[in-house]
């Protein structure tokens, strides 16, 4: 019998990648042989070590790179959900504005919450000029397709746009856009099925959708266009990434 292959979801921050572990992914293995790989530590490295996670795994999930899991010389499906790069800033922006104790919010005497509500674009501007949020939240999905971890001080080139858009053109690379999250999850479960990934579908969690469930302090259209021009700036190579997978999914469509 063929061994199948294991699934490693290469989760983009602020993309329902939780929301898709939760109604597509978990309910497939036993929890012995999933490994959800989140934390800092992890995220800042691009591979694993072998002795980590479960002795046989059968699903990884993180913010982790594409290729994390090669120290296992297992045959690997990678999977994620790539999300309009202002969109996902913007549900960062509210993560931060809700958690109190956010450490974005640490280094600011005033009441950031109340800021982010009167002054939308002045509380982004705030949080996003800082070195450490900036580079973190700068190009994060082409970081992690591209294999590089997505902490640290470097940050990617152009190069690294290029060796993302060659993995969304391979058969083994699963991606799909949060704002069509219903047809990606039924696509997964499909595609799981027919390779034998995990238990043939069951029961999920069906309510798990794509929009988080805190409040959204800021809204897209409460920013200013020197704000959204800013954002757009800091994840060029995001756009460019995003624009191709967009126009990839359309193309199946068709196809389909």
């Amino acid at each position: 019998m063929t061994r199948s292959p294991l699934l490693v979801h290469c989760h983009m921050p602020k993309t329902a990648g939780s929301a898709l572990n939760r109604r597509v992914f978990l309910p497939r293995f036993d929890q012995s042989r999933v490994w959800l790989a989140y934390g800092v530590k992890i995220e800042r490295r691009r591979t694993l070590e072998v002795e980590e996670g479960p002795a046989r795994p059968a699903f990884i999930a993180g913010h982790i790179p594409f290729g994390f899991a090669d120290p296992l010389e297992r045959e690997v499906v990678h999977v994620s959900i790539l999300r309009d790069p202002v969109d996902r800033v913007v549900s960062f922006l509210n993560y931060v504005a809700v958690a109190d104790r956010h450490g974005a919010r640490r280094k600011f005497e005033e009441d950031m919450q109340a800021l982010a509500l009167k002054d939308p674009s002045r509380f982004a501007e705030m949080i996003l000029s800082q070195d450490h949020v900036r580079i973190r939240q700068s190009n994060t999905m082409v970081r992690l397709a591209s294999g590089m971890p997505r902490l640290g001080k470097r940050k990617p080139g152009y190069w690294r746009l290029g060796v993302a858009m060659k993995r969304l053109h391979q058969p083994d690379y699963l991606v799909g856009l949060q704002d069509r999250f219903d047809e990606f999850a039924a696509f997964l479960a499909d595609y799981c099925d027919e390779r034998g990934i995990g238990r043939r579908a069951r029961a999920t969690a069906t309510d798990d959708d794509a929009d988080k469930r805190f409040d959204k302090v800021i809204r897209l259209g409460d920013l200013s266009a020197k704000t959204l021009e800013m954002i757009r700036g800091m994840n060029s190579l995001d756009m460019r990434f995003f624009e191709t997978a967009d126009l990839l999914w359309d193309r199946r469509e068709i196809a389909a």
